[in-house]
């Protein structure tokens, strides 16, 4: 294991990160591997559709694709397609296609677009299907209604990466949904406080169709479903995604830079700068890290933070490598914890 003093000897160590451009995104998915339907054997389409899914996850907002969709349709699309198969899933023909997320995120934030941490988020689902008992036909009708409504769902979570539950509908739960007598139900934190998700959507299937509602503020916490307005299932569900990940937003502006100092405390080798470096490369707002100078066990690097101090203390707060002591625009004093074998299983 050699000292860290013998770091200097290293020529190329001595500018860790060079331009933005070459910055390095690993704290985020390398790439998003997108399943389709291939019904009509429209590949090119198909493969357009896929990038589209893959710009919302990386914006993390449905409604920030659409207000940018005149730049976003002009991407080309096979520059980010790394590659793509077709599958026979029990005789349905499907396409699985490999998105370059990475180079895609990168073309998003150099044209100034938003970018989201991609956070796994879960939703809780609560579909009322109001029985009709007087035909069986009836019963039948708003049954499949309830089980498309479910399917459709389940569609636009995979679509964008949500992990999606229904409740288990034990006595409890019914209880819940007893609606048909209320004009607002109260206390909704109930829907994600009991299945621990970050958001929650309340549809109801009925003979003429489904219509879905939308808590006062779409947050996990709130206390009230607005039933004043109807929505699909699809805006229901955008506008609760598009809520919860609101929250998991990266700002990055590559053109105003913020020289920031970083001490890395407890690096006691040569392999545990190199794993230190390996990890800091990854925080997407760090740009042009240089060792400056090594005093009292601890590492100095110079850099410029390209966004919130914020969304830096998140983006630590998650790492198992670093632990924060403290931190502020000018200076961050972060402690590296010791992983054995770090590089080899990296």
């Amino acid at each position: 294991m050699k000292r860290l003093i013998n770091i200097f000897k290293y020529s190329t160590l001595i500018s860790i990160m060079g331009l933005y451009s070459l910055s390095a995104f690993g704290s985020f998915p390398e790439e998003h591997i997108i399943v389709l339907t291939d019904e009509r054997g429209n590949t090119n389409k198909l493969l357009d559709q896929a990038i589209g899914q893959s710009i919302v996850r990386i914006l993390g907002s449905k409604d920030e694709y659409d207000k940018n969709y005149s730049f976003l349709k002009n991407i080309n699309t096979k520059k980010y397609i790394k590659e793509y198969e077709f599958l026979d899933d029990s005789g349905n023909s499907k396409i699985k296609i490999v998105i370059d997320s990475r180079a895609l995120r990168k073309h998003l934030l150099d044209n100034n677009l938003s970018i989201t941490s991609e956070d796994k988020q879960a939703i809780s689902a609560w579909i009322l299907c109001k029985a009709d008992l007087k035909s069986k036909s009836n019963f039948d009708q708003i049954k499949k209604n309830c089980l498309e409504l479910k399917r459709s769902l389940l569609v636009l979570a995979e679509q964008r990466n949500i992990d999606l539950f229904f409740p288990i509908l034990d006595t409890l739960d019914i209880s819940f949904l007893e609606l048909e007598q209320k004009d607002q139900l109260n206390n909704s934190s109930y829907l994600n406080n009991r299945y621990n998700t970050d958001g929650s959507i309340y549809c109801e299937a009925t003979l003429n169709g489904n219509n879905c509602f939308k808590t006062l503020d779409s947050v996990k916490n709130n206390t009230k479903i607005d039933f004043d307005k109807k929505f699909t299932f699809s805006e229901i569900f955008d506008l609760v995604t598009d809520s919860i990940q609101e929250s998991k937003k990266i700002s990055i502006n590559k053109d105003s830079f913020k020289p920031i100092l970083i001490e890395v405390r407890n690096l006691e080798s040569t392999e545990d700068y190199d794993y230190a470096v390996y990890e800091l490369k990854k925080i997407v707002l760090l740009n042009n890290l240089k060792i400056i100078s090594l005093d009292n066990g601890s590492t100095f690097f110079s850099g410029n933070l390209m966004g919130k101090i914020t969304d830096l203390e998140k983006l630590l707060s998650k790492s198992k490598t670093f632990a924060i002591n403290s931190l502020n625009y000018k200076e961050v004093v972060i402690q590296f914890n010791k992983i054995p074998n770090a590089l080899s299983n990296s």
